[in-house]
């Protein structure tokens, strides 16, 4: 993993850059649910997104990966809707 991130510096830093946003979003929209469960989705289809175009990059891209991703990204709304609604 580690020389993964070292090898994609961009790509890794991209994915840092998203997620930062995410919790700076998520940190000033607290008292507010349905924005929170908006920002969510954003979120999970940037990443799925980004999985999508990272494993293009480096030519590594199957139809398994993008499903990983999707179910990834879905669980994950999946949950923090659970938990806000």
């Amino acid at each position: 993993m580690l020389s993964d991130i070292a090898k994609n510096k961009v790509d890794y830093s991209i994915l840092a850059l998203i997620s930062g946003c995410f919790v700076v979003y998520f940190l000033a929209q607290k008292l507010n649910p349905n924005n929170l469960l908006i920002g969510s989705v954003i979120y999970a289809f940037s990443y799925l997104l980004w999985g999508v175009w990272h494993h293009l990059r480096s030519k590594t891209l199957s139809l398994r990966i993008v499903l990983e991703y999707f179910l990834v990204s879905t669980l994950a709304v999946i949950i923090v809707a659970t938990l806000l609604l």
